[in-house]
């Protein structure tokens, strides 16, 4: 997150004559407290030299997350910029002001007297270090807005400050690229990089990696980039929204109610209350799902009608549709929702009589739920229309239709031809859709026929391949380890002889055999580097055993080998070569295309290399798969790595991402006499 000071230069006189050096303040005072709720970014004196400061101070009065602001004297461009920074941003600004026991600091202005302030003393400001953090604190803690323009105008919608950000053009289009290229890992490993490093225009950078990933359907991934979002602003609309389908993919409908129980306020315009209220319909849809997908058929349509999911999930979808009657997909669901809740109680008259105090009541209620059925209908069909006059093109319109006649005509052949037209350029995302919702019908024995022909007109249409990249089934391994010693390498190690091999070699074995056992009927696929020692160990290892491996290399195969390999000896040259060769036939071979090192939007982050890139983006790959299966094999002997990005690097990023590490001995490959 980062912060804006707005205050005077230097040292300036009140008008009483007392002397204040705001520079001393923002050293004792304000610097302090920002790095201790860890706040990047200060004055427009660090961008003095960059360009044209008054664009910067525009532009980081709307992005900062927290603006601190000195009125401790009337100065000018203070309160021209503190009136910016309330006009743009409901929150988070706090407001400073300097006082002296001797002598008197300038009044407050009258506009700002009714305003929350924190008083320091200008002879010691250091003393309110800790109020201020504790107020930095309490106010990025709290969602309301504290500008008094937004609360005197509280329909007023603050700028998303997003829109104001601008990613390097190299960043852009590696994103572009690895969404075309479907390389997930790369994705993961960018968005982790973008929270470590760039506080400036990383939001911007994570909200790009994130949509990616959730146009790609990598659910556990783009999770993740959208809780980095959220954890910048609680209250970030796009990623709360996006949270709440990516969790409800990933079945967990519990994370994904909290994200999107989030999504609120005044600043939501009708299609996004709708949008946010089809969610929580859409979630209680799949609890409701699940209290009869399993039973027997026989069994399954008296538990739908019983579910209390049921009308949960009606009542979330009307009121979605009562908040933008633009919303087809809310209405669309509002209507199926009543027309199962109606065609269920025709069928089981007793169980619906039940529900209600007395059946004048009961035949009351069928009454009004057959009555706003057919004013949905109506409504929903308007809405369609509408949205073809708008220009909408796209297959959800057309699929929408089709649905729509599903629900309102006894034609099957129509009904089927309607399906059919509206899903023969589709993909298989509205395949799987279209079926899901079908499969309820024909589940429940509802609609009859028309379900029928709906579900083998859909069914014979749907694609074998989905574009969509899915979390594998198999359990990721990753490995990393020493290498075998260089040549008169002063602290042995790895010694590259045949006993300390071999040793090695049965650790990993026994490690591997562990995580196959932990993984029960699941395959395992193993993700490693290639440098020689532990990784090509491991590469054997899991090939003599049947387990995919990836092989990953850091940079180029040429230049790889001479910082990793040559050193070994021909043997294990040897021995890179044929994996290399078999890995082109059997594995794939992924390697990072910054050969020069880091890439230039990366370039300026401090303690950071190609090597402990390479260990985050080895980690990445297991944001592929399921939550919870990843583990890290480790051959380790305890102490510091020669450089940036070793073995050690590799098991402190595993344990900060939750991924179990299994460590195996690497003292134990010394001599009895080394070891000693």
């Amino acid at each position: 997150m980062r912060a804006f000071i707005i205050r005077p230069f230097g040292t300036k006189t009140a008008s009483s004559g007392l002397e204040i050096d705001f520079n001393g303040v923002e050293e004792a005072l304000i610097d302090p407290a920002l790095s201790a709720v860890r706040l990047e970014g200060r004055t427009t004196i660090e961008i003095a030299e960059q360009g044209n400061i008054r664009q910067d101070m525009f532009q980081r009065l709307l992005t900062s997350d927290v603006v601190i602001a000195d009125i401790t004297i009337h100065n000018a461009n203070v309160f021209y910029e503190l009136g910016l920074r309330h006009a743009l941003r409901d929150r988070v600004t706090i407001l400073l002001r300097g006082r002296s026991d001797q002598e008197r600091t300038d009044d407050v202005p009258f506009d700002l007297k009714t305003d929350r302030y924190l008083a320091y003393d200008v002879t010691d400001p250091a003393a309110t270090r800790d109020a201020l953090i504790d107020m930095l604190r309490a106010s990025m803690r709290t969602e309301g807005a504290d500008s008094p323009v937004f609360q005197m105008l509280p329909d007023m919608h603050a700028q998303d400050p997003v829109k104001f950000l601008v990613a390097p053009r190299d960043f852009r289009e590696t994103v572009q690229m690895r969404e075309a290229q479907g390389r997930v890992a790369d994705l993961a490993l960018m968005s982790r990089e973008l929270d470590q490093f760039r506080p400036d225009w990383g939001r911007l950078g994570q909200q790009m990696i994130a949509e990616a990933l959730y146009r790609m359907n990598c659910n556990e991934a783009s999770a993740a980039a959208w809780e980095r979002i959220v954890s910048l602003d609680p209250t970030d609309y796009q990623a709360n929204r996006r949270l709440g389908t990516a969790y409800q993919r990933l079945g967990d409908l519990e994370k994904s109610d909290i994200a999107l129980s989030r999504i609120g306020g005044s600043g939501l315009t009708p299609d996004m209350r709708a949008e946010s209220n089809s969610l929580m319909g859409s979630n209680a849809k799949s609890r409701w799902m699940a209290d009869w997908e399993d039973l027997p058929a026989e069994q399954a349509p008296e538990a739908a009608l019983r579910s209390p999911h049921l009308e949960q999930s009606r009542n979330h979808y009307l009121n979605a549709f009562r908040q933008d009657l633009n919303s087809y997909y809310a209405g669309l669901n509002a209507l199926a929702m009543s027309a199962i809740l109606r065609e269920l109680a025709e069928v089981m008259p007793d169980i619906w009589n039940g529900f209600h105090p007395s059946d004048t009541a009961a035949k009351a209620a069928r009454e009004a739920l057959d009555a706003e059925c057919a004013a949905l209908s109506a409504a929903v069909r308007m809405a369609l229309d509408a949205a073809a006059a708008r220009g909408d093109k796209s297959p959800w319109l057309a699929q929408s239709r089709a649905d729509h006649a599903l629900l309102s005509s006894d034609r099957p052949d129509y009904v089927a031809r309607c399906f059919s037209l509206a899903l023969g350029q589709a993909d298989a995302g509205n395949h799987y859709a279209a079926l899901r919702q079908i499969r309820i019908f024909t589940r429940l024995s509802l609609f009859g026929e028309v379900a029928k022909a709906a579900e083998a007109t859909v069914a014979a249409s749907a694609t074998k391949q989905s574009r969509a990249v899915r979390a594998p089934n198999a359990w990721p391994v990753v490995f990393t380890g020493h290498m075998v010693d260089a040549p008169g390498r002063a602290v042995p190690r790895f010694p590259n002889t045949a006993e300390a091999i071999a040793a090695a070699r049965a650790m990993i074995i026994e490690a591997v055999d562990l995580a196959q056992a932990k993984a029960g009927d699941a395959p395992l696929v193993g993700y490693a580097g290639a440098a020689c020692g532990g990784d090509l160990l491991f590469h054997e290892v899991c090939a003599d055993k049947g387990i995919p491996t990836w092989f990953l290399l850091a940079m180029d195969r040429a230049e790889f080998m001479t910082n990793s390999v040559n050193h070994g000896g021909t043997d294990w040259v040897d021995r890179f070569n044929a994996l290399h060769r078999e890995a082109d036939l059997k594995r794939r071979v992924l390697q990072l295309q910054d050969d020069e090192g880091l890439p230039d939007w990366l370039c300026e982050a401090e303690g950071y290399s190609v090597w402990p890139r390479n260990n985050l983006w080895t980690l990445a790959f297991s944001q592929a798969h399921l939550p919870g299966t990843a583990r890290v094999i480790a051959l380790w002997n305890k102490g510091p790595a020669d450089g940036f990005g070793g073995t050690e690097d590799m098991i402190d990023q595993a344990r900060e991402h939750g991924i179990p590490v299994d460590i195996l001995p690497a003292e134990a490959l010394l001599p009895a006499e080394a070891a000693e």
